[in-house]
């Protein structure tokens, strides 16, 4: 990569001056027999010469010699900076870095060690300014590596999928968000930056967590959508009154950026992944219909950071509010009393189900309109299933469940010693759609925001 901070190869002068200095690891001469000019541009510039009057020529060349390598430890100073994971800095940061260079009229380069071969700065200048760029480098260096895991989940290294290793591996990692979002490549705008605007934000805005998905991803959604969506069931059933299109056009799919979301959510996915036990697959659970569409036909590469160990799944979730759900999440303290399960967060596998709630049965949307359903990550963990004859669905003057049962009774409200909870609802009887519920806003994170029209 090109110098920063200086002047570019192309422009290099003539009159070099050798740099001899060496100190230690960080402080020493690349041995280079040409030298980049230090910039004056963005510096008040001042113009010097030395002159050298003697009796004789005796000793010149000697004090010529001296005085250069003086002058180079005093101007052309050289220190290194490198680290391993200098490559996955944030653009943002080494932009910072640049600016302050330019402005002290400091020469800096993105270079491996010509010792030690890691990535890094090598930097050039005089050696008060080289220090004090030294110093930004290390400041940006430490502030980003506070937001940077000690290891992902999603590693080469990581125990095969499906076992306790691997549990044990994902409950040591402290990663807070999908090594795929913006927030890890950093193409745009750098970690710091992007959490600054995105956490300290008083009233944050929609866009500022919508990301615009890559083609593969768009077209993986898609797809799901379409595997999902059953038009025989449009327009059947209580929810689905005043529905009569016959299939629906993707407009967009923007992906939901939001740390001070997926925070609280990794952190439950982590007290997950710490029981250290396998969740009982969808499918295997007692009167269960099967598996998790969605999980079954959402394509490979969408899975690699969804951890089925746990039972995290990626589902439907309708909503005629979107941009509330963008900057707050899915509350299930607001969602509907009348629900069959209480009151919680109801997301479907299949699209025609969540079609249903993007607007209001009672005032169905004209042609055209642009409607909104995510597609969330949810923590089911271990799921209770609840058929046509539970108690809290059995008759018109049953109770609604308040909370996912206690696994030893199987009551929602109990007595129970060292009680314990199943972690979800599956609405699975004779009803036309499965229902998968959570109650807690932590198990479900608000990942993609699908916009469509009917047709």
């Amino acid at each position: 990569q090109g110098a920063v901070g200086g002047v570019s190869p192309d422009e290099e002068k003539n009159n070099t001056i050798d740099n001899d200095s060496k100190d230690n690891n960080t402080d020493e001469s690349d041995n280079d027999e040409t030298f980049l000019e230090i910039s004056q541009r963005d510096s008040e510039s001042t113009d010097a010469e030395i002159s050298i009057t003697a009796l004789n020529d005796s000793g010149i060349d000697n004090l010529w010699s001296i005085l250069k390598k003086d002058i180079a430890k005093m101007c052309l100073h050289t220190k290194y900076f490198n680290q391993e994971i200098f490559d996955i800095w944030p653009n943002k940061s080494k932009d910072n870095i640049l600016q302050k260079a330019k402005k002290l009229s400091v020469w800096v380069k993105l270079s491996p060690n010509p010792k030690t071969k890691k990535p890094g700065y090598v930097i050039k200048g005089e050696k008060d300014k080289v220090e004090k760029i030294f110093n930004k480098i290390q400041k940006e260096f430490t502030t980003c590596a506070i937001h940077l895991p000690k290891y992902r989940i999603k590693s080469d290294k990581a125990p095969r999928r499906g076992t306790t290793e691997f549990l044990k591996h994902a409950a040591g990692s402290d990663e807070q968000f999908p090594s795929y979002w913006e927030l890890s490549k950093s193409t745009k705008t750098g970690i710091l930056t992007k959490l600054k605007n995105k956490i300290s934000s008083v009233k944050p805005k929609e866009p500022s967590f919508l990301v615009d998905v890559d083609s593969k991803t768009m077209d993986a959604i898609k797809k799901l959508i379409v595997k999902t969506w059953d038009p025989s069931l449009v327009g059947r059933g209580n929810d689905a009154a005043g529905l009569s299109h016959s299939s629906i056009k993707v407009i967009d799919v923007q992906r939901i950026e939001n740390m001070q979301l997926f925070i609280p959510y990794s952190v439950q996915r982590n007290l997950l992944f710490k029981r250290l036990q396998m969740c009982p697959d969808i499918g295997k659970i007692h009167g269960s219909k099967g598996r998790v569409v969605t999980s079954e036909h959402i394509e490979d590469f969408m899975k690699e950071e969804l951890y089925y160990e746990i039972n995290e799944h990626y589902l439907f979730y309708g909503t005629q509010n979107p941009d509330a759900i963008i900057s707050s999440g899915i509350d299930p303290r607001v969602s509907n009393e009348a629900g069959m399960f209480g009151k919680g967060i109801y997301t479907a596998e299949k699209f025609t189900k969540s079609d249903q709630y993007s607007d209001s049965r009672k005032q169905r949307s004209s042609p055209g309109t642009k409607l909104t359903v995510i597609l969330a990550r949810v923590l089911l963990g271990n799921a209770y299933l609840v058929n046509e004859r539970h108690q809290s669905v059995a008759s018109k003057q049953s109770v609604k469940l308040t909370r996912p049962p206690c696994v030893q009774c199987f009551k929602d409200v109990c007595n129970c010693p060292n009680q314990k909870l199943f972690d979800s609802v599956l609405g699975d009887g004779v009803w036309m759609f499965r229902e998968f519920v959570v109650y807690e806003k932590s198990h479900c994170y608000p990942e993609y925001l699908i916009t469509y029209e009917r047709v």
